[in-house]
């Protein structure tokens, strides 16, 4: 689900009532303003990292009910293990021609992010 999606689930539509269309005074003014935010959305986001993001986002969500947000305990030594164990694999599978999962990349950026996320909040308590 892409957050322009979300976005576009927040226009205000004419409501209809026993037969009578009822029109929010506001509904036009809701609906410019959504479609301003999407066009600033794709306008400062490319395309191809939005879709990428949404893809990171729903594999991380796909763990929500079982993991949670348990990455955020796990240790940085741990985190970077695990990246480098899927960056080694998949640098095996290249070298043997067998670069057959593209989604192995959405894991990759998430290990990224994880490691991106507890380097910037520990360097912060740091200064605190």
């Amino acid at each position: 689900m892409s957050l322009i999606s979300e976005i576009e689930k927040l226009k205000v539509r004419p409501m209809d009532w026993n037969g009578i269309e009822l029109h929010l005074v506001y509904q036009d003014d809701v609906n410019i303003i959504l479609d301003v935010v999407i066009e600033m959305i794709n306008k400062t986001i490319r395309p191809e990292i939005l879709a990428f993001a949404d893809a990171m986002e729903a594999e991380m969500a796909k763990h929500d009910a079982k993991k949670g947000d348990s990455w955020k305990e796990m240790g940085f030594p741990d985190l970077c293990q695990m990246m480098f164990r899927l960056a080694s694999d998949m640098y095996v599978r290249e070298i043997k021609n067998l670069h057959d999962d593209p989604h192995d990349f959405i894991d990759l950026a998430n290990y990224a992010m994880m490691l991106h996320w507890r380097a910037k909040n520990e360097l912060k308590t740091d200064k605190d």
